[in-house]
C-alpha cells in the first residue's frame, strides 16, 4: 500500500464545517480558575475557537480586568481560594458595567447544585467540568448574546 491509496489526490469538494466564530466577532473572555491545569484547558478550549482569553487564578482583580480590558464574558470556577465563584458572579453582575457580561459558572459539582448556584448568582449558565468540551463555548456565546445583542458604543471589533 502506498500513500496515494490512503490519501486522496484531489481536495475534498465539500466545505469544512462552519466554525462558531465565523458568525460572530471573537469575544474577549476572562477565565478564573485556581487550578492551573483546568484554567489552561478552559482557556485553550476557547482560544481554539478564535476568542481572546485572559486568565486569573483567583477572584482578586477580576473586576478590574473586566472593567479595564473590556471583557465580554467570564467563565468562573465555583471553588476559588479567595471567594466563591458564584459570589464573584453576583458582584460582577451588580456593577453597572457588569450587566452586559456573559457569565458562565464551571465546577465539578453536580449539575443540579451548579444550576441552583447559577440562578442565585445571576450567572447566565453553568457547565460541569465533565461537559466543558461539548458545552462551554456554546454557553459562553449564548450568555453573551442574551446579555448584549449589539456591540457596545465605542468598542472596536476584534479580528480573529
Amino acid at each position: 500500500m502506498n500513500l496515494n491509496d490512503v490519501l486522496p489526490l484531489r481536495p475534498s469538494t465539500s466545505p469544512p464545517p462552519p466554525s462558531p466564530h465565523l458568525y460572530e466577532a471573537p469575544l474577549c473572555i476572562l477565565v478564573v480558575d485556581d487550578d492551573p491545569i483546568a484554567r489552561e484547558y478552559l482557556a485553550e478550549t476557547l482560544r481554539s475557537q478564535g476568542h481572546e482569553v485572559l486568565t486569573l487564578g483567583a477572584a482578586a482583580g477580576a473586576a478590574a480586568v473586566v472593567r479595564e480590558r473590556g471583557v465580554d464574558a467570564v467563565v468562573v470556577d465555583v471553588t476559588l481560594p479567595d471567594m466563591r465563584g458564584d459570589v464573584l458572579a453576583r458582584r460582577l453582575r451588580e456593577e453597572g458595567w457588569g450587566r452586559d457580561l456573559g457569565i458562565v459558572l464551571v465546577s465539578g459539582r453536580t449539575n443540579e447544585e451548579l444550576q441552583r448556584l447559577a440562578a442565585l448568582s445571576s450567572a447566565d449558565a453553568a457547565v460541569t467540568k465533565a461537559e466543558v468540551d461539548s458545552q462551554l463555548l456554546r454557553e459562553v456565546i449564548r450568555a453573551r448574546r442574551r446579555r448584549h445583542q449589539t456591540s457596545r458604543p465605542g468598542r472596536a471589533v476584534r479580528s480573529g
